[in-house]
């Protein structure tokens, strides 16, 4: 083979200077080969563009109409400056194209970006015989393997139907040159109607221009008041809500990043399709052999792994990451020359600019600029300008035989494990799944589903560890390459089942059927175990592998929050009947007997809870008439609602909660109110006729009521509203006459005249308390508005939480206008940022720690996810953060102790758990102060006083 410099690396990118042109050139050039439009491959400013014929409609609407594009068909040769230069089909989008480079008997070819997955709008990839194969890695590393193209469009069939049924509209989030177009080929455009993005529209009249029918569709934004409700819109729209008004929506992404579970999760969306326009882990390895070279450079993507898998092999092997210049439609742009990406040619190594792809170092291109004044004319010679188009007919490749070779689109049943793919997603796409895969699932594969998300599993079967070196032994994987491959997913059993081939023949198991698996692995020995493991991996598709060694090592990830809405989407059955039906449920997999006694639950849930609204000064309420304004002393305690119906007392907290089995002696005090009965109020930590703080009141829905923790912390029941009395709804009588109705509901009245009752409700509403653990809160109205200071101060003497203002003459539910919150005033003081707590998962915040002086250390008083800073502030900090960083503790940061801010601190409770001795519930950043020396943190005894 001869030693001819065919391509070099300079900073315009891959140059060839015998032909005198670049391939996919990162900046303006006099002559530029396009392997493909694809922003990162093809940019605009060149003289002069040589593409392949089917791809010349698609690269003129990318980079400019009148751009000078020459260009010639699939395998015909020109000759430039004796290199002869062809093109060949990589598969990857329309027009696409292999460059394939002859002189002198050596060859060399330009992959570009190829997949040899089959795709409707393009012509296949072509393998090329080849002495050096220049190759993207844009997924090279063995956890990323496609499976059915089919069955993908049928699940994007499915989601679409499924939203569509429910009145949503779909957004499919996808690169608008070939994926787009690949889509819209291979879905069943019956199913409603179909918008793209703009984007997408200018991309789709292209393909028209080169013969490619598409289905037709809507432009998104093009007609105002458009009802997108049972659509599917296509292409990269940043904001769904924006064009759907009310109407609701689901969004979705296909690509071959929703293979791994830390790339669903990081996206954020209700589903993830694993459809890719690259080659996988395998078709990368069987593209490199059937090239038969005997060099490989490697370029884009996960260079590294594929490097060294090269070199084990005999191949010499290099390679850089940083030759297209940016990330593509898929590539996520994963750099990996930190790990050693060397380009070793010849025994000269370069690093990721400066390569030459022959082994000699790089030298400054001449570029002869002679013909560029003539665009009129051929600048490649040989070359025509573009007159032509591909050969695809109704989503179907023409062959030479003229037979179509169509593609069967089966339909597809979510097994349970492509549900759990699916449980990666948004909150809402969980539930969505959870509540689809329910609905379909037979009662037995569904028993089975609530056992294992509920986290009811078997034992262990075996250790992951063991499992592990099971999987690199099977998959013959050197340490090395699981320990990339174990990096990159993040998940052990999601690296494991990944790397571990594909079966030849790969079945989809019922769950019922692969849990009797699992049940026969409990009953074999151990030493028995593993073999029996791998021959079933052998007989299951990956989602089913997942499952399975999830359950064999016992880390089955529990998804029980989503349950209960799940259920609910699916039933109509309240959420928080279910949620308690499932928490009392036990062991019990008979998903029918939970909803049937959630929905036993329906007559006694709780009603919606008027809403307060906190008011900053008692002047604000000035407006209102003084004698309809009540007033109630309120503490910090759980707000919740006692149902009395029949034979059944429930206690429901605001936030949805089933209490009653924490707090059972108010279930027993409540049993002596009348039947059908609903009384609102809080439930207060009390001993020693006075309020505990409500840390401690927490301890009690964090554990069982036992004899002890009863003992500790407890109980009252402050009742502050009658909602239903007898049967009967008084939500619409005014909150006077509530007021009334509660004391007499409250209090021992049996064998008393109505006169005695109500002098004595006078004197004292304690003495007629029906029960001590149901107090009748204190209520008045106010005389005068100046009262009001009056009561708020009293409020700051008792050290209580607040000041509720009613209307009296309000009635109630979520839907009237707001009650009033007045707190005591807040207690400002200058607090130090010492550390900064990073989000990792979808569901976390970053969290500011903020810490106060306490004999000569600073000791943490008040955690929050937000500082409320300007922009500018905002950017401050973050240069702050960067510069001050003294440790590092997985997500945290510990920061110098040097940026002061005024903080106002409430809610300010003794706690022992904290080393200030005290904890502060609402606290709030006023200003930034600025540096330490300026601004004295102050000591946490400035809180103290105000402690509740």
């Amino acid at each position: 083979m001869n030693n001819s410099r065919l391509l070099v690396w300079t900073d315009q990118g891959l140059y060839c200077p015998l032909g005198d042109f670049f391939i996919d050139p990162l900046k303006k050039v006099s002559r530029a080969v396009i392997t493909h439009a694809h922003s990162d491959h093809a940019r605009a400013g060149s003289k002069a563009y040589l593409t392949v014929a089917d791809g010349c409609s698609v690269l003129r609407a990318r980079i400019a109409k009148k751009a000078h594009i020459e260009s010639i068909n699939y395998s015909e040769v020109v000759d430039v400056n004796g290199v002869k230069l062809s093109f060949h089909p990589a598969g990857h989008v329309l027009g696409s194209s292999q460059v394939k480079l002859e002189y002198r008997g050596e060859i060399w070819v330009v992959s570009g970006d190829y997949k040899i997955h089959p795709d409707p709008t393009c012509i296949p990839f072509e393998p090329i015989r080849c002495h050096t194969f220049v190759t993207e890695s844009t997924f090279a590393l063995p956890i990323y393997r496609w499976t059915s193209c089919d069955k993908i469009y049928s699940d994007i069939n499915q989601w679409w139907q499924s939203n569509r049924d429910r009145g949503l509209a779909s957004f499919l989030h996808v690169y608008s040159l070939g994926k787009a177009q690949r889509i819209l080929a291979s879905i069943d455009a019956t199913i409603g109607p179909i918008f793209v993005h703009k984007a997408v529209k200018k991309i789709n009249d292209a393909y028209a221009a080169a013969g490619v029918r598409l289905p037709g569709a809507g432009v998104l934004g093009e007609t105002e008041n458009a009802d997108l409700s049972g659509s599917l819109v296509i292409g990269p729209v940043s904001d769904p809500g924006a064009f759907v008004g009310d109407g609701g929506y689901r969004v979705a992404s296909a690509s071959g990043w929703m293979r791994t579970r830390r790339h669903r999760r990081a996206s954020r969306l209700d589903r993830g399709f694993i459809l890719s326009d690259h080659a996988d882990w395998d078709g990368l390895l069987e593209v490199i052999e059937e090239t038969g070279a005997e060099r490989v450079i490697v370029v884009n993507g996960f260079v590294h792994p594929l490097v060294r898998w090269c070199r084990d092999r005999g191949k010499v092997a290099g390679g850089t990451s940083t030759i297209s210049g940016i990330v593509n439609e898929d590539a996520k742009a994963t750099d990996v020359t930190s790990q050693s990406a060397d380009s070793d040619f010849g025994g000269s190594t370069h690093e990721t600019t400066g390569v030459t792809f022959t082994g000699q170092e790089p030298s400054t291109p001449t570029v002869r600029n002679g013909a560029s004044d003539t665009p009129d004319l051929p600048l490649f010679s040989g070359a025509r300008i573009f007159d032509g188009g591909c050969r695809i007919i109704d989503g179907a490749i023409e062959t030479d035989d003229g037979e179509l070779q169509g593609f069967d689109r089966g339909c597809y049943q979510t097994s349970f494990g492509e549900l759990c793919l699916q449980l990666d997603g948004s909150s809402q796409g969980r539930i969505t799944a959870l509540s689809g895969y329910l609905q379909d699932a037979n009662d037995v594969d569904a028993a089975h589903a609530l056992r294992l998300l509920r986290g009811i599993e078997p034992r262990q079967i075996l250790r992951a560890s063991i499992l592990r070196e099971m999987a690199i032994s099977e998959s013959e994987l050197s340490d090395w390459m699981y320990r990339l491959c174990h990096d990159e997913s993040g998940d052990l059993i999601e690296t494991i089942s990944l790397i571990v081939p594909a079966a030849v023949k790969s079945g989809s198991y019922s769950l019922d059927a692969l849990m009797a698996k699992v049940n026969h692995l409990q009953q074999i020995d151990i030493e028995d175990r593993p073999q029996q493991i791998k021959q079933l991996w052998q007989e299951i598709g990956y989602e089913d592998r997942m499952v399975l060694n999830r359950v064999i090592a016992g880390g089955f990830r529990v998804e029980e929050p989503m349950l209960a809405p799940a259920l609910s989407l699916m039933t109509g059955v309240d959420e928080r009947a279910l949620a308690y039906q499932l928490r009392v449920g036990g062991s019990s997999v008979d998903y029918n007997a939970i909803i049937a006694g959630a929905a036993r639950l329906s007559d006694v849930m709780p009603h919606p809870f008027h809403r307060f609204e906190d008011v900053d000064r008692p002047a604000q309420l000035f407006d209102l008439p003084p004698a309809d304004l009540w007033s109630e002393i309120r503490w910090d305690g759980i707000r919740a609602q006692i149902i009395r119906r029949g034979k059944q007392t429930l206690l429901w907290s605001s936030e949805g909660q089933l209490l009653s089995d924490l707090f059972p002696e108010l279930i027993d005090a409540a049993a002596l109110l009348p039947d059908h009965t609903v009384i609102e109020g809080d439930i207060l930590g009390w001993k020693q006729a006075d309020v505990l703080p409500l840390s401690s009141l927490k301890r009690r829905l964090k554990s069982a009521a036992t004899k002890k923790m009863k003992e500790e912390v407890p109980v009252i029941f402050m009742a502050h509203d009658i909602l239903q009395e007898r049967g009967n709804d008084l939500r619409n009588e005014v909150f006077v006459d509530r007021r009334s109705r509660l004391e007499v509901v409250l209090s021992a009245t049996d064998g008393k005249s109505e006169q005695e009752v109500q002098q004595l409700q006078l004197f004292s509403p304690c003495r007629l308390q029906l029960n001590p653990l149901l107090r009748l809160a204190h209520a008045s109205n106010l005389s005068s508005h100046e009262e009001l200071n009056d009561r708020l101060q009293m409020v700051e003497t008792l050290k209580s939480d607040g000041l509720g203002i009613k209307l009296g003459s309000s009635l109630y539910g979520v839907d009237q206008a707001p009650w009033f919150y007045l707190r005591p005033s807040p207690v400002i003081v200058n607090a130090a940022l010492v550390s900064v707590k990073v989000p990792r998962g979808e569901n976390e915040e970053v969290e500011f720690t903020l810490a106060l002086m306490q004999e000569g250390e600073l000791v943490p008083v008040a955690k929050m996810p937000s500082l409320e800073l300007g922009e500018v502030d905002s950017g401050r900090l973050l240069e702050f953060i960067r510069n001050n960083t003294v440790e590092k503790f997985g997500p945290v940061r510990v920061l110098k102790p040097d940026l002061i801010f005024e903080l106002a601190c409430a809610g300010i409770q003794i706690s022992n758990r904290h080393k200030a001795g005290l904890t502060v519930r609402r606290s709030k950043v006023l200003r930034w102060c600025g540096e330490v020396n300026e601004y004295p943190v102050h000591s946490v005894d400035v809180l103290r006083p105000v402690t509740n």
